[in-house]
């Protein structure tokens, strides 16, 4: 689907962005890595590091079977760092009770590119149900040419 929306002649002119909630942000990183040239910025909200991460965080690392069960086929926190050319907004709330805040913080500094960290106070993935305006607006600045998104909230 990404390709297709990536090929199609009368989306060229717009910029695009992936998008990644949760256990998504490893699939969306991806997928910004692969297609780099057509994406402009990538959103991660409440995401993790890894699959596998998240596996021990839940279940802890004594626990054979997490190592043996989960995998981690792209892991975000090693792909992140090969983004050079994109603009991120990465969104955490250190009140999150599923994706832990040190995952969102990890994935921010192992990010080599433009980058925006928004600190948010809400549940896990509400951040733009609960702050749409300021969700809508950063999502705008992914596309402005002024790149100013080094800035920390």
């Amino acid at each position: 689907m990404i390709k297709e929306v990536v090929e199609a002649d009368s989306l060229q002119t717009l910029p695009k962005a992936v998008w990644g909630i949760s256990l998504g942000a490893n699939l969306a990183v991806k997928i910004a890595k692969e297609f780099t040239p057509f994406i402009s910025g990538l959103i991660i909200d409440s995401g993790c590091t890894s699959f596998e991460d998240m596996a021990i965080e839940t279940y802890g690392k004594e626990n054979i079977m997490v190592r043996l069960a989960v995998s981690s086929p792209y892991p975000a926190e090693k792909n992140i760092s090969k983004l050079k050319e994109m603009n991120l907004l990465l969104i955490h709330s250190p009140n999150d009770t599923i994706m832990p805040y040190a995952m969102g913080r990890k994935l921010y500094r192992e990010a080599s590119c433009n980058k925006y960290f928004w600190e948010v106070d809400s549940r896990h993935g509400y951040a733009i149900a609960d702050s749409t305006e300021r969700y809508i607006q950063l999502i705008g600045r992914l596309f402005d040419n002024d790149k100013d998104l080094k800035r920390k909230e």
